[in-house]
């Protein structure tokens, strides 16, 4: 993997804003769940208090995303999948009043507008800008002075999309293992180097120009980092780490969309978090992940078999042959 590695969120206020400023919460669930013909996908979710402050806000990737591969979840945010998303069962769907959009009611019983960025066709809308010619850089903007007719009164938004199709090596390192050959199951260690808003791992050029263009990086209240995987991994956790917990089977089928290859899979959810301290904000997110998966290695087992075939075969052929030695050394006494 390329040493710039870390995803970002860029925000530009707008010049009237005053002394208002937007606040900012991450929710990032990787999901690395498939079989070996599936590909890793990522969740982005970006809570955006007093949004009205902004002009825009871009995310950006340090690898290229095909725009085909960025799905719009605002549209499949129903009761459900809200409260098992953000694991509490209080936030309940809204459909707001006298509009197009939809939302959500928190804990505080405050509404919260899901914005889309495409449309049910899949076409991005027009308050969305997306960068994708650069081979090793990817970016999506969302203008906040493009979008028409959001409510008035409601001050917070949510954005959630899933980019899909990963090249895993792009996301994961994988670890050799010396000593295969002489094991019958087959170990895979990958590590997940996860990286939000590290200012030292975003390309120097990309971030001159987004200062430039009046753009700074976004500081969190809080991040929350999920990594989904397979209940059989094992997980080595250090840093922030919060909680596991198993997904209940069926309830997310709707919310993965097909997205995970192999049925009636255990997932286990691994949690690590960030907020602020006092009046210190958290200006980035770092997580280094170890994750260990053994399988029967059923090629090694069929060698292993050939082998013990052919040896036995060698030695009943050699007992033969040593048999007739001795029996022609008796027969000439």
């Amino acid at each position: 993997m390329s040493n710039k590695k870390s995803f970002g969120f860029f925000y530009k206020e707008k010049s009237n804003n005053g002394d208002e400023h937007a606040e900012f919460v991450a929710h990032i669930n990787v999901w690395n769940v498939s079989d070996k013909s599936g590909l890793p996908f990522i969740d982005f979710g970006l809570l955006i208090k007093n949004y009205k402050a902004l002009d825009s806000v871009v995310f950006t990737a340090p690898f290229q995303i095909d725009s085909e591969n960025v799905d719009d979840l605002s549209h499949i945010l129903k009761e459900n999948e809200i409260q098992l998303i953000f694991n509490n069962s209080k936030f309940s769907y809204k459909q707001i009043e006298n509009s197009i959009y939809a939302g959500y009611n928190n804990e505080e019983n405050k509404t919260v507008l899901l914005l889309p960025i495409k449309n049910d066709e899949g076409k991005f809308l027009q308050h969305i800008i997306v960068k994708e010619n650069n081979s090793s850089f990817f970016q999506l903007k969302v203008d906040f002075t493009k979008c028409k007719n959001l409510p008035c009164d409601i001050e917070t938004v949510y954005l959630r999309f899933r980019i899909l199709k990963i090249d895993s090596k792009k996301l994961l390192s994988t670890l050799s293992t010396k000593n295969n050959y002489l094991e019958s199951a087959f170990t895979e260690r990958q590590i997940l180097d996860f990286k939000l808003n590290n200012a030292r791992t975003i390309d120097r050029f990309e971030l001159d120009r987004f200062s430039g263009e009046g753009y700074t990086l976004a500081r969190f209240s809080a991040i929350h980092l999920f990594v989904m995987v397979p209940s059989d991994y094992e997980i080595t956790t250090w840093g922030d780490f919060s909680e596991c917990r198993q997904l209940e089977k069926g309830e997310w089928d709707n919310y993965l969309n097909n997205c995970v290859s192999g049925n009636n899979i255990d997932i286990s959810a691994y949690h690590w978090k960030q907020k602020k301290s006092k009046d210190n904000p958290v200006d980035e997110f770092a997580q280094l992940i170890k994750m260990e998966h053994k399988s029967t290695n059923l090629k090694l087992i069929l060698i292993y078999c050939v082998i013990v075939i052919i040896l036995g075969s060698l030695g009943s052929g050699l007992l033969e042959i040593i048999k007739c030695i001795f029996d022609a050394i008796n027969l000439s006494n």
